[in-house]
């Protein structure tokens, strides 16, 4: 005779519950996370300044140095404890992320502010000084 241990009684309700309490902890951690605030690049704390450049356009290699002095001061210190983050998008490298605003970009470079909802072309000198001192006058 050939000793088998005993053999334990499956208890599926306590599996099942198992599973419907698994479920409904990750269903509420998806809802928690859609309901979080979403970063995609272009929301800034309070401002964005968005440069929209290409590599192979003579212009932006010119004011290259002026895009880098613009980001390496980011995030931009605005009134009332405001802040401006500047992104820098590659016409080659962030196709997606510039697909937004394929309607207001129609050459390089353009620099777009977006403060709140509104999102407009900055019109002056592409120099980083004259950019950071027109999103402060906003």
């Amino acid at each position: 005779m050939v000793y088998a241990p005993p053999q334990r009684k499956a208890r599926p309700f306590l599996d099942m519950k198992a599973i419907h309490l698994t479920l409904l902890v990750l269903a509420l951690v998806l809802v928690l996370l859609s309901l979080r605030p979403r970063s995609d690049g272009f929301e800034g704390e309070d401002m964005t300044i968005m440069v929209f450049k290409a590599e192979w356009c003579g212009h932006c290699q010119q004011a290259a140095p002026e895009f880098a002095k613009l980001l390496a001061a980011s995030p931009i210190e605005l009134a009332g404890g405001k802040k401006a983050a500047v992104r820098i998008l590659d016409a080659d490298q962030d196709k997606e992320a510039m697909a937004p605003f394929k309607d207001r970009v129609k050459g390089f470079p353009t620099i777009l502010i977006q403060k709140g909802g509104e999102l407009m072309e900055y019109p002056g000198e592409r120099k980083s000084e004259d950019v950071i001192a027109f999103a402060k006058s906003l």
